[in-house]
This record gives C-alpha cells, structure tokens and sequence, in this order.
C-alpha cells in the first residue's frame, strides 16, 4: 500500500486534459498490481481531500474508497461535505462518463450559487441518480433523475413554499462556452 499527501497538487498544470482549475489537497492511498492501462491495472484506495478545486469548483471536503478495474472507478462510500450540504453515493467513473447514486442533504440552498444555482434558498433532500457524459471534445452532457423533498424552497423573493415533495429531473448539457439547463418536475406543494 502506498500513501501519497499533497499541498496544492496542481492537475491542470501536469494534464492537458484537465481544462479548468483542478487543485488537490489531501491524502490519497493505494494498492494493487499491473501497470497497463486500462485493462491491466487492478487497485484498491482511498482518498481524502480538503479545501481543493475540481473542474473549478469547490471541493472542502470529499472522500471515498475506490476499486479501478477494466479503466473503471467503483466508489462505495463517495463523500461530498460543504457548509451548506453533505452529499453520498456510490457508483462507477469511466473514462468519459460517470453513472452515480446519492442522497443530498442541502440544509442551505444558498450554498449551490456556488454550481451557479443563484438566488434559490430553502432547505431540500434528493436521492437521484447522476449520469454524466464527456466522451465529445468540449461537451459534457450531465442527466440527474430523483426525488425533491423539500422545506422553505424559493427563489429569491418571488417564491416560497412551505414543502416540497415531487420527482425532479435536470438535464445539463455544456458546450464549450455554451451551456443549457432544462428543469422538470411535478409536485405536490403546500404555500
């Protein structure tokens, strides 16, 4: 097994295929054997990390244990923790999409302006299933598909409703600079 702990590992700079800022802190260790990639490598760890970035956007807290087989990443115990909200899941990452289960508790809907959810407040919980592709150059076509159940939802002052309960499903696909949202759902709702 081996251990490796960084400050401020930089992946942009050493990977042309990271495109946006990616800055690592944390712990990560690691088992396994095979060297060729991907069919020839198995592995076995963990990873710890804080106060990082990922494809720009802020990474506080996250953790998981993880196998790599076949060029996959199987996590069982993926962690996501911000001051506004914690997320969990489980699931695969390959190397051009990701098929992931999780349960997010947003205890402050503020905190998602962060991921460009600006001016929504509230308090909500969401298993859903995210399914994400980026196997086209410059385009990143994301599918999240679940449940909303919600507290004091609104968006900025237009809109509060006292709870929320109904299926959700959000659509994100991003292209080079261009990027589209389309947001369903229906709803039983108490204002």
């Amino acid at each position: 097994s081996d251990v490796c702990s960084s400050d401020l590992f930089d992946l942009q700079a050493l990977l042309d295929a990271v495109t946006e800022p990616t800055v690592l802190t944390g712990q990560a260790s690691f088992s396994g054997r095979g060297v060729a990639y991907p069919d020839g490598i198995d592995a076995t760890g963990r990873i710890d990390l804080s106060e990082s970035i990922g494809w720009g956007y802020p990474l506080p807290m996250v953790a998981s244990s993880f196998t790599f087989q076949d060029g996959q990443i199987r996590t069982t115990d993926l962690v996501y923790e911000a001051w506004w909200g914690r997320i969990t899941g489980r699931g695969r990452i390959g190397e051009t999409d990701l098929d992931l289960d999780i349960v997010a508790k947003v205890w402050d809907a503020r905190g998602l302006e962060d991921f460009g959810a600006s001016g929504v407040k509230g308090s909500a919980t969401m298993p859903a299933r995210v399914q994400a592709d980026w196997s086209i150059s410059d385009n990143v076509t994301t599918d999240v598909n679940g449940t909303l159940i919600g507290e004091r939802l609104g968006y900025e002052d237009y809109a509060v409703m006292d709870s929320y309960e109904g299926p959700i499903s959000v659509l994100v696909d991003a292209s080079g600079d261009r990027k589209s949202t389309r947001l369903n759902s229906s709803h039983t709702q108490h204002l």
